[in-house]
């Protein structure tokens, strides 16, 4: 990961210590922020934006202010609620990992339109990227694999939001949040579920629109950028399975509740 650091970032350790800490320095000049997250977090934050300070600094406000914008998906990241809670329960987002970059897989067949809102899912996607952000050494570095399942995916999913809303939501998360996405993959879909994208697709970055693959029932073609045993057996792997996968995210994402919470007070005045 040192290796692929200097590759990606030019990073070195003076050079590491020395942005950190100028941010830090930065935040305590600016005693109206009141960002309650880790340094690794932070770490991830400064390679996101490429070890450039200022545009650090200004993304870091764009995720201060995040829930001006989008209160829906920020307010109230707290594990025990019970439309988290069904989120969690219903085994709709799935993360699994190589040693190398960490995945997850959305699966539409686990959404159910008529109990839970969309932006439910949404928040508990963007809690677990906080999550790897927190913890993951690589999630910079190598990057993130995207799987979104369109199995069973139907009309009464796609009407809980308006093409305005998804360009609100879409362009507030990756002006506000860093994101390294190497591999975007659609499986399960057919002809007019990439129509469907195609609507959305001028709200997704343009690095992202190049990477978007689509496959049928047959996805094999995903083994060759991630190795087919690392999958949830239900996806063609032998590692874990998705209710033990789901089991496990449960007790990550309760666990992280004081860290979200600690969140919830945060103030600012840009």
């Amino acid at each position: 990961m040192e290796e692929k650091a200097v590759i990606e970032f030019n990073e070195t350790p003076s050079k590491r210590e020395e942005t950190l800490k100028s941010l830090e320095g930065w935040l305590k000049e600016n005693l109206h922020i009141n960002l309650q997250r880790d340094t690794l977090w932070l770490l991830n934050f400064i390679r996101g934006c490429d070890f450039d300070t200022q545009q650090t600094q200004n993304m870091l406000k764009n995720y201060l202010t995040l829930k001006d914008f989008v209160p829906e998906i920020v307010d109230h990241q707290d594990p025990l609620l019970l439309d988290l809670q069904d989120v969690m329960q219903n085994r709709t987002i799935i993360p699994f990992g190589t040693p190398n970059i960490d995945c997850v897989i959305f699966r539409w067949s686990s959404v159910n339109p008529n109990k839970t809102k969309f932006s439910s899912y949404i928040k508990l996607g963007l809690m677990l990227y906080e999550i790897f952000m927190n913890e993951s050494e690589t999630i910079m570095i190598v990057g993130q694999c995207i799987i979104i399942d369109c199995q069973d995916l139907c009309f009464a999913h796609l009407k809980q939001y308006t093409l305005s809303t998804i360009r609100k939501l879409l362009n507030h998360v990756f002006n506000s949040i860093p994101m390294r996405v190497k591999h975007f993959y659609f499986i399960n879909c057919n002809q007019l579920l990439q129509a469907i994208y195609r609507l959305f697709r001028p709200f997704f970055p343009n690095y992202i629109q190049k990477i978007v693959k689509f496959y049928g029932q047959d996805y094999s073609g995903i083994y060759t950028d991630i190795p087919r045993h690392f999958f949830p057996i239900e996806y063609g792997g032998d590692t874990s399975c998705i209710d033990d996968i789901s089991i496990e995210w449960k007790t990550k994402f309760e666990s992280y509740r004081d860290w979200f919470l600690k969140h919830e007070n945060l103030t600012t005045d840009f």
